[in-house]
């Protein structure tokens, strides 16, 4: 019987040439969806009307109303361009795309969540640009890219939010969880932090916890911060990454925190410049509860500021354990701590940690410098200074443990009686543990 298998091309099968003529045309055949283009989305945040998901989203007049839909028309390396607010209320995740901001849009871009829709928005292999647009807004006002009403947004590596004139993520109501990618080259010219801004309405609870990844190179030209938080519910925990090289016109080049909870247990606070008070960080009394921050094991150095290169204190509770605060620099006073108890008294516990440089400046005849010592601490040096002695600028009071010698030294020179140091009840005071520059004898101890 005869082999009725056709031979063509030099021996190849005629099924095997159909197979490849069938892929090849497949290549050809691929949907719309599948390749990179740019989609117009206009979402209905504000309650009027946006695009509509019947649309192609190849034009401002035929935008697409939500970001699902328009992901799917974007194909992967695709772009979106946002030309008004979408509301996210379902989990998503935003990833190999590129979303910018509209060229005659300046609101949010994304609004995450309410009182009961609670998503969780992940990002991850996404950049989100401003495109440097200049938004005309009020003081008061912002713009971000999103703003966290209800749920989570994770930032996750190869995300990239970037080039925003107004603060980049604003969360009133959920969390903010940043474990690696970049907040980066923004730029807020209100009275809002450049990258990120705990805001409280109500009893809700704004909360940010950053664990990777780094908040680079923004600039607040106006007011405070970076990440910024003047919430009294409002929480900013920092285990890794860093926050560097970003600026401010007022106080806390890294992080600024007026009412709340600061916890800094890992990562890096590094070459930020504020042009009045913290380089690296900067807290004070905004509201009627002062604001807490405690060091445990995050690295806060080569920062700049007039007062406090590392830490400017104007009314607040800081507790140092461990970490270090470290090469600042302080054009006046305060190249690690600077303290002035200008909104309230500042209390400041420290129990571990090294510390170059202590400034406490008594010029208030309403609140108090407090400042405890225990554990074993490395520290520089204290300096005191202004006219008026405060009682007991300096209190020990437990057992402390020094590898060194505290310098503690006054801008002018101590009456016979003043007293720098006081020792706590049941403990020995011990003069080999402090040394004082500008003192008239020792030191002395009640």
């Amino acid at each position: 019987m005869k082999n009725w298998r056709f031979t063509l091309l030099k021996g190849k099968s005629f099924w095997g040439c159909l197979l490849a003529a069938a892929l090849l045309i497949g290549l050809f055949c691929l949907p719309a969806s599948a390749q990179a283009q740019t989609i117009y989305l206009k979402g209905n945040s504000d309650g009027t009307e946006g695009g509509n998901n019947r649309n192609d989203g190849l034009s401002m007049d035929t935008a697409v109303l939500t970001l699902e839909k328009a992901m799917e028309l974007a194909g992967e390396d695709g772009t979106i361009i946002v030309a008004k607010g979408v509301s996210l209320t379902k989990s998503i995740t935003i990833e190999d795309v590129t979303i910018q901001r509209g060229e005659a849009y300046n609101g949010t871009l994304f609004t995450v969540g309410s009182a009961s829709d609670k998503p969780t928005i992940t990002l991850q292999n996404v950049t989100i640009d401003g495109m440097e647009r200049s938004l005309s807004l009020e003081a008061y006002n912002y713009a971000p890219f999103f703003l966290i009403n209800g749920g989570t947004v994770e930032i996750e590596e190869g995300a990239v939010l970037r080039n925003n004139r107004s603060t980049a993520i604003v969360v009133t109501n959920g969390e903010l969880i940043m474990n690696g990618g970049e907040i980066r080259d923004n730029q807020a010219d209100g009275n809002y932090g450049s990258a990120v801004q705990l805001q409280n309405n109500g009893n809700n609870v704004p909360l940010f916890t950053m664990t990777g990844g780094s908040i680079r190179h923004n600039k607040q030209t106006k007011w405070n911060g970076t990440v910024s938080m003047n919430s009294p519910n409002s929480t900013f925990t920092m285990r890794g990454g860093t926050i560097c090289d970003n600026t401010c016109s007022y106080g806390g080049g890294g992080v600024e925190c007026g009412s709340g909870t600061v916890n800094l247990e890992g990562g890096t606070i590094a070459n930020n410049k504020a042009d009045v008070y913290g380089g690296g960080v900067y807290l004070w009394q905004a509201l009627s509860n002062p604001p807490s921050c405690t060091l445990s094991d995050t690295t806060i150095t080569g920062n700049t500021a007039p007062y406090g290169g590392g830490v400017g204190l104007l009314g607040a509770k800081l507790e140092i354990k461990g970490g270090s605060i470290s090469s600042n620099t302080a054009t006046s006073s305060g190249t690690g701590i600077f303290l002035w108890p200008y909104y309230a008294d500042n209390e400041v516990t420290i129990a571990g940690g090294t510390i170059q440089g202590i400034a406490l400046n008594p010029n208030s005849t309403t609140y108090k410098n407090k400042l405890s010592l225990s554990g074993s601490p490395d520290i520089s040096e204290i300096y005191l200074s202004g006219d008026t002695l405060e009682p007991f600028p300096v209190t020990v009071t437990s057992a402390l443990t020094l590898s060194q010698s505290i310098d503690i030294k006054r801008e002018k020179t101590p009456a016979a009686d003043d007293v720098l140091v006081e020792y706590a009840s049941g403990l020995d005071p011990d003069p080999t543990q402090f040394t004082a520059t500008y003192a008239v004898g020792s030191l002395l101890y009640p």
